[in-house]
């Protein structure tokens, strides 16, 4: 019953952080460059139409029906009321950019898979790999082991993304030519599976790269968690008893430490819609990433308080999901 309590809680305290956080997403991209700034979304695409139109009077009929088709016109209570609903329904109107002229989640769609892939494969490899070698470490500490994996984590934890990216792609794919350097140019023209191995084989840097940056992070959290639940209690007495140290290690302290490791990787999936801007960037990847810097660069405030959102919805989820396995790992959490 406690469990069922912790869970509802949860869930209702997720759905009043989406909403703040929708509203701040509105007031961010709507409200406060209009009224702060004095930059109107319409005006700014009307832009776009100028160099088109040359009879008089119909850039302002233009202007008109820009302000109809995304509801500029309208009182701001009403603006709110709509927007909210949108975000919730994902129904994120159509894309400001002339080029596609399609809707913002069709944008998006064509680039998530793309993200989930390359972050996602990263962060399972990273966090898998980081908790195997963090219990290593903690198990050999202070040995010449323990102090070879410590400074590894650490020199990749501590090495520029985009360095590493640029060697990783120039070594590998432009001199030894193991590994393809773009997405478009390993799958083009391939279908089936001759795509499919083009396009793992574009996928390979770039989550080998986000891996290394990212692996230290999960390294140094099992290591240091597990050395202080080697100190406890229940660990002395299970030595004392004449455990083996390869149970006390896997049977009674991988559990306990291992907790805020979920903690992080919860949170890294959460942010995995985000993408890895400079990762994508670096590798041409066609992700998220990218799709937020061009939405940027053109002003297209539709695809960007859509990507906003679903980050921002992704955190909480993935921040509530790790609520909820704390809870089945510890049940002491549920009161």
């Amino acid at each position: 019953m406690a469990l069922i309590h912790y869970v509802i809680k949860r869930l209702i305290y997720a759905l009043v952080v989406l909403i703040i956080i929708a509203s701040i997403d509105f007031l961010i991209f709507q409200f406060i460059p209009e009224f702060v700034l004095g930059l109107n979304p319409a005006t700014l695409l009307l832009g776009q139409f100028a160099n088109r139109i040359h009879q008089a009077g119909a850039l302002e009929k233009v202007l008109i029906s820009i302000e109809n088709t995304y509801g500029l016109n309208q009182p701001w209570d009403i603006r709110y009321v709509k927007y909210i609903e949108n975000m919730f329904t994902f129904n994120f109107g159509i894309s400001l950019d002339l080029s596609t002229g399609t809707a913002v989640s069709l944008v998006i769609g064509r680039a998530l898979p793309n993200t989930v892939a390359l972050v996602g494969s990263a962060t399972i490899v990273a966090a898998l790999v980081g908790i195997a070698l963090g219990v290593v470490a903690a198990a050999k500490r202070g040995k010449a082991s323990d102090i070879a994996i410590v400074d590894t984590g650490l020199l990749f934890f501590s090495m520029p993304s985009f360095w590493l990216g640029l060697i990783l792609l120039v070594f590998f794919g432009a001199y030894l030519k193991i590994f393809c350097v773009s997405q478009s140019i390993c799958t083009v023209d391939r279908v089936g599976l001759a795509y499919l191995h083009g396009y793992i084989m574009a996928l390979i840097l770039p989550v080998i790269s986000l891996t290394l940056i990212t692996l230290g992070t999960y390294l140094l959290i099992m290591r240091s968690n597990l050395i202080d639940v080697f100190t406890e209690d229940y660990i002395n007495i299970a030595r004392a008893k004449g455990v083996p140290e390869r149970t006390i290690l896997f049977k009674h302290a991988f559990r306990n430490a291992v907790l805020p490791v979920v903690s992080v990787v919860g949170l890294s999936l959460g942010f995995i819609l985000g993408g890895a801007v400079i990762t994508e960037t670096v590798f041409s990847w066609p992700g998220l990433g990218l799709t937020i810097i061009s939405a940027v660069d053109g002003s297209d405030y539709p695809v960007e308080q859509a990507i906003f959102f679903i980050i921002a919805l992704m955190v909480v989820v993935g921040n509530l999901i790790t609520d909820l396995l704390y809870a089945a790992l510890d049940p002491r959490i549920r009161y």
